[in-house]
């Protein structure tokens, strides 16, 4: 395999955990998303170390259980020999599961829907039998979403199979089986979330309880400078550019990939030096910019979908998980300092009237799961990323609330 090395800016040392990991366990790996899950999952699929067989997928289109081993299939094929296609395993497996191959594509037909975990055992067991004792590594991508459609149309066809929970269950049992075979999980979507709605309650980790959690963060500060620096010189727009301001490009993006190469991109559309104040003005108009062209918007949008349910407040009036949520969020944007979960509570229980202590620790657990929030040491909460905190004060209004409330928020 030929491979052109693209440039990556401080990511070795994850990718290099991640490796080491492999070698032993599966992986959960979370991320926000624009904070370079991509650029990680190209490098792990472009560049494997020796010993792995690295099969990439993004499920994000799939929505059932015979779709799921279709691709699985068809991803696994390129690294199969056409001797094997022809009269070896794979030609007896695919004889097994009754598939026809056309134009390239291989298919199990449709009246096999219903042996589909028999079929996933049969096909992935082949897989990791035959392969000169590499470790094979499937890693998917938008698993979770995948998963979210395969539960979606049951409902919606008043199903009781439960396949997507069936599906993680028999994947945790072939990592079991199988010393050689590793699986990396990850999506735009939490998995903790998708995994709450097809249980109907707060989930049991039992499908993913064997499986490393890797974090991937924003870049380290360094880093984050030479992307900056590189990128501006891409655009022609480094010359006279003070260190102090480029450090202020990454600072203001939160080191996150994606802000950055937008924010430089927008900043050389400009026929003038950068200097500070074009880096606040520009961020300054991003942050009110109705066109939302960095995509802030999705913060808000996706509360409904991600804290589903309803709770009854002091008058027996139900009042949705998701507006509690965002009363969270809203308490700790108007904040200058960490709050408590007690200072949450608080402020929940001020604005919604309802007794639900233990409701705002589970909220406040997923908002960090989901990276609205982060944790102290000293077991406090506030916003991840200061742009969206920024960004989420005026979208929210909160600007306008007075002085006293400010203060009450924060001695609350």
């Amino acid at each position: 395999m030929v491979y052109v090395m693209k440039k990556v800016f401080g990511r070795r040392n994850i990718l290099e955990r991640i490796w080491k990991l492999l070698l032993n366990d599966s992986i959960l790996f979370t991320a926000e998303r624009r904070v370079g899950k991509t650029t990680v999952l190209d490098e792990l699929n472009s560049a494997p170390k020796k010993g792995f067989i690295v099969i990439y997928s993004d499920l994000e289109k799939i929505d059932s259980p015979l779709e799921f081993i279709n691709d699985v299939l068809n991803k696994t094929a390129p690294f199969i020999s056409q001797k094997d296609k022809a009269t070896g395993w794979f030609s007896k497996l695919w004889e097994t599961l009754e598939g026809a191959e056309v134009g390239g594509v291989f298919k199990i037909p449709e009246h096999k829907e219903k042996d589909w975990k028999t079929l996933l055992l049969v096909t992935i067991d082949a897989i990791c039998k035959n392969n000169n004792g590499d470790i094979v590594v499937f890693l998917w991508d938008e698993l979770p979403y995948m998963l979210q459609k395969i539960n979606e149309h049951e409902v919606a066809r008043d199903g009781v199979e439960n396949s997507s929970l069936q599906i993680m269950d028999t994947l945790r049992a072939l990592r079991q089986e199988h010393a050689n075979l590793r699986m990396v999980f990850t999506g735009s979507i939490g998995l903790h979330h998708v995994l709450n709605s097809i249980t109907k309650e707060t989930y049991v980790s039992a499908p993913i309880n064997d499986m490393e959690k890797v974090e991937l963060k924003p870049l380290d500060k360094e880093p984050a400078y030479e992307m900056v620096k590189f990128h501006l010189a891409k655009e022609n727009k480094s010359s006279g550019v003070k260190r102090e301001t480029m450090e202020n490009i990454a600072s203001q993006c939160d080191f996150i990939p994606f802000y950055i190469e937008k924010l430089i991109r927008r900043l050389s559309l400009y026929d003038k030096p950068v200097t500070q104040k074009l880096v606040d003005d520009e961020i300054a108009y991003i942050l009110t910019d109705n066109s939302d062209d960095w995509e802030l918007e999705h913060f808000r949008n996706r509360l409904s979908s991600y804290y589903k349910g309803e709770i009854a407040d002091a008058n027996n009036r139900k009042i949705k998980k998701s507006l509690i949520a965002k009363a969270i969020l809203n308490h700790c944007a108007m904040v200058t300092t960490p709050q408590s979960i007690d200072q949450c509570y608080q402020s929940v229980k001020s604005d919604f009237s309802i007794d639900g202590r233990d409701l705002t620790i589970e909220l406040l657990k997923n908002l960090v799961k989901d990276h609205y929030l982060q944790r102290d040491t000293k077991g406090n909460y506030q916003f991840y990323f200061s742009l969206i905190r920024r960004w989420w004060v005026l979208a929210e209004g909160l600007s306008e609330f007075s002085e006293v409330k400010s203060e009450r928020y924060n001695d609350a």
